[in-house]
């Protein structure tokens, strides 16, 4: 008989936690199982696809000669009609999405059939209701609502674990006296959570405003006061966060606000990074910035997207958009940090690490979800981030600094970008939707292709004079009938972000793509074509009319043995566009 094996410590930790991963059984998301999300293809565990969201999928059964056959292979009724930008995730065979008013349904992955779902009771209006996905971990299905709530849900059951209500920027120490202190202001929660080191980070948004009240104005001036002050008196509180609650409790852990506080002029920078001079009037901005100085805390920034996770160091990624008031820009004189940027923030702490502005003192939002990758660049690997943003320039960063790597080529059209307007009007593009919008990029990581949603639709700009404010102009923006469009692009940030190819599609692309180790890219359009495109080529492969707006980013997973591809579709009924709200799962056909 042999000598008996030794059993220390760490051999019986091991087989504990396999022990307690057993007795959780199938369907159960840790912390390690997101850090190798990239190992279980036949899942989709996260927003991005893994924690660096790549949004690359190793699965190969759909591919560049087969995408022709593939057919719907169920549908699920979503329920009350919106804007549907979600995004599905999938976990050992169930599928979780959320609905337009922030409902969650666990649904068979392979049939379709619904095993639960939660309906969501909004606590107060909410206007142009939408929700982009869920988080799942530990459990648990985590939503963030439109009405300032995070909600845990049993992952087995859908019943409420948890639910709570995060609060606003509190500016009541701030309200000058004699002034009325505004209400608590009212935001959205918008984005899928992170679930992640015992955390669920979210992002709250819609604090953004271009537009100002005319009558506050008015009334401002008629009394005697300064519009702008007035405007920033009755806002304050308008300021964006990044939070991370406790996943066990809903308790707050840490918070990072996007607008800096106290001093968020910067260096009054004169050009965007490639050197294109800003349209700014520097010396007005200089004289304003005292009489202006509570700005940051009505100055919005809000973080249009998820973060991205590098787990190694510690970090999450995050982009921010343009700060408030979007279009009267002399009341918010400076930089304006940390708007349009992005910014790398501890996962422990919340504190900031580094910060890239793109657009110093606002006219393009950077928009979309950080990718990250390895980079051979100057004869060393760097752990670099790629982002794109509404001036639909992509950028390559250093994610330890934030250098920037590179710019890459443009994705859509430019003339006069960085334009405040004329008293004649003048054309500029990207318009004030971008660019690039909110869509989902995907990245290949053994091409080194990353691919592109963009809108092509430029406007006209005037600055007009504020009646009663003559140190104050505003940028009013008007389309152009018949200019727009969208665009799909590949480009090699393998060799400096050049375009490889590019399709030009009838209307303005707000989805995202997916692509896939078959060789395939999907995207969908407004018109609500689904298309597949030779990721090497841009060559169209198969193209499915869904029958309603395609505004959300496709994901594919496998159920025994079979690779799915799923879309949602939908949009509130309107004259033109029929409503309703689709899930749509694809596959090839079982013969």
């Amino acid at each position: 008989m042999g000598s008996p094996r030794a059993f220390g410590v760490g051999s019986f930790v091991l087989v504990l936690l396999a022990g307690l991963a057993l007795a959780q059984g199938p369907g159960w998301v840790d912390d390690e199982r997101l850090e190798a999300a990239v190992q279980e293809p036949q899942n989709w565990l996260t927003y991005g696809g893994d924690l660096g969201g790549q949004r690359y999928s190793r699965l190969d059964q759909i591919d560049r000669e087969n995408v022709r056959r593939l057919v719907p292979a169920w549908i699920y009724q979503m329920g009350p009609a919106g804007v549907t930008q979600t995004h599905p995730l999938v976990v050992d065979g169930v599928l979780y999405v959320t609905n337009a008013g922030s409902d969650v349904s666990a649904i068979d992955a392979a049939t379709g059939e619904e095993l639960w779902r939660y309906d969501h009771q909004m606590s107060r209006p909410v206007s142009g209701e939408r929700n982009r996905g869920a988080a799942v971990a530990y459990g648990k299905v985590f939503v963030a609502t439109e009405d300032e709530r995070v909600v845990a849900l049993d992952q087995r059951t859908g019943e409420v674990v948890w639910d709570v209500k995060v609060p606003p920027f509190d500016a009541s120490h701030l309200v000058p006296e004699g002034v009325e202190p505004p209400g608590p202001m009212a935001y959205n929660f918008r984005w899928a959570p992170l679930a992640y080191d015992g955390k669920v980070v979210v992002t709250a948004t819609r604090f953004e405003v271009n537009e100002v009240d005319s009558q506050l104005l008015a009334d401002a001036v008629a009394r005697g006061e300064d519009p702008g002050v007035a405007w920033i008196n009755a806002n304050l509180g308008r300021r964006a966060f990044v939070a991370a609650l406790d996943a066990d409790t809903g308790e707050e852990v840490w918070r990072w606000y996007t607008t800096k506080e106290g001093d968020w002029t910067g260096d009054f920078t004169p050009t965007a990074y490639d050197g294109t001079p800003l349209d700014r009037d520097l010396e007005a901005e200089r004289a304003l910035t005292e009489r202006y100085g509570l700005g940051w805390a009505a100055g919005s920034a809000s973080p249009w997207q998820i973060p991205t996770v590098d787990v190694e160091r510690g970090l999450l990624f995050v982009t921010t958009g343009n700060p408030a008031p979007g279009y009267i820009d002399l009341m918010r004189p400076g930089d304006n940090l940390y708007s349009d940027g992005i910014a790398a923030i501890s996962l422990d702490t919340g504190e900031l690490v580094w910060f890239f502005q793109e657009s110093p003192h606002g006219i393009y939002d950077m928009t979309t979800q950080n990718v990250l990758f390895d980079l051979e660049h100057e004869g060393r690997t760097v752990p670099a981030l790629a982002s794109c943003g509404k001036s639909g320039f992509c950028y390559v960063l250093d994610r330890e600094t934030g250098e920037v790597l590179f710019q890459t080529a443009a994705v859509v059209p430019q003339e006069n970008m960085y334009t405040r307007g004329t008293p004649e009007g003048v054309r500029a593009a990207p318009g004030s939707l971008g660019g690039v919008g909110v869509s989902a990029l995907s990245f290949d990581p053994t091409t080194g292709y990353l691919y592109v949603e963009g809108i092509d639709q430029p406007e006209i700009r005037r600055l007009v004079p504020v009646p009663g404010a003559p140190h104050l102009f505003e940028t009013t923006t008007e389309s152009i009938p018949g200019e727009s469009r969208g665009t799909v692009t590949a480009l090699d940030l393998y060799d400096g972000g050049k375009v490889v190819w590019q399709v030009v599609t009838e209307q303005p692309m707000t989805g995202g793509t997916l692509v896939t180790a078959g060789g395939v890219v999907f995207a969908g359009e407004q018109n609500g074509r689904f298309n597949a495109y030779d990721a090497a080529t841009g060559e169209l492969l198969w193209s499915f009319q869904v029958g309603g707006p395609i505004t959300a980013p496709p994901m594919t997973y496998e159920v025994e043995g079979r690779q799915y591809v799923a879309v949602a579709s939908g949009a509130a009924a309107t004259r033109t566009q029929r409503g309703g709200a689709l899930l749509v799962a694809f596959a090839l056909p079982l013969d």
